[in-house]
């Protein structure tokens, strides 16, 4: 009985780091997600059937500043300037703007002018903590405020977003944007939803992902319950349409 003791008294501490470090890992991994650099991306992704990306096209490099100072870089692609209609595409958690990309086309033959960009924390944007939709949202607002300073007030701007760019996309919706039109392909409704789905895919117990969201509040000041990008859609009368699938096995 003493020796069983003794070795719960070694274990159980053991354990208790072991399911802190675990966390902090998960914590981690959303709030400073792998980065690479916009070739790279590009490199990756040329052999991808639904992948389209003009190499040749004419584009302008321009940075944005975000309203807390992150600088985020972007990309403009003015096929049709004179008719100043304009789509921002926001790319999703991991990767940067290239793989947003893959829309330029059809935007183009319905004659809009594409903004790409990446997240704050991907691609060429400044290193910052990713926050999953929470400030990206806000980010979001600095690149349509861009567009409408330099191209007018009255240019007609829509946004669309895939994964957490979709996430994105319809958490602005809440700060009610001067836009025409959203696009969300798989956007998660809440992080929870998403962070929870995240761990059961992984065999990883679900009460580790309680742990992280409480870790990610001490650190970082946001815990993954307060993220509700479909909060942003009450009281919105922006025309949004929205895509998922079924079989979607990263976001439920």
């Amino acid at each position: 009985m003493e020796q069983l003791f003794t070795v719960l008294l070694i274990a159980l501490p053991a354990l208790a780091l072991l399911t802190l470090l675990v966390s902090l890992l998960i914590v981690l991994h959303f709030a400073y997600p792998k980065r690479d650099t916009l070739e790279n991306e590009l490199n990756k992704k040329r052999d991808e059937p639904l992948f389209e990306y003009s190499e040749n096209a004419a584009f302008e490099e321009f940075c944005v500043t975000a309203e807390d100072g992150i600088r985020l870089s972007a990309r403009l692609f003015p096929y049709h300037e004179e008719n100043r209609k304009f789509v921002i595409l926001c790319h999703g958690l991991s990767v940067n703007q290239i793989c947003a990309s893959r829309y330029i086309e059809p935007y183009k033959e319905a004659g809009f002018n594409v903004v790409t960009y990446d997240h704050r924390g991907h691609g060429g944007s400044e290193r910052a903590v990713c926050t999953l939709s929470r400030k990206e949202s806000r980010d979001l607002l600095a690149v349509i405020a861009y567009v409408r300073k330099r191209f007018g007030e009255d240019a007609y701007i829509g946004v669309q977003g895939e994964s957490m760019g979709g996430a994105t996309v319809i958490g602005s919706l809440r700060y009610r944007p001067e836009i025409r039109f959203a696009v969300a392909d798989c956007p998660y409704a809440t992080l929870d939803g998403f962070v929870e789905h995240f761990f059961r895919a992984r065999h990883l117990p679900v009460f580790l992902y309680r742990i992280a969201g409480l870790l990610s509040k001490l650190i970082f000041g946001f815990g993954y319950s307060e993220i509700r990008p479909i909060d942003g859609i009450n009281n919105s009368d922006v025309p949004l349409l929205l895509f998922h699938g079924l079989n979607d096995r990263t976001i439920p």
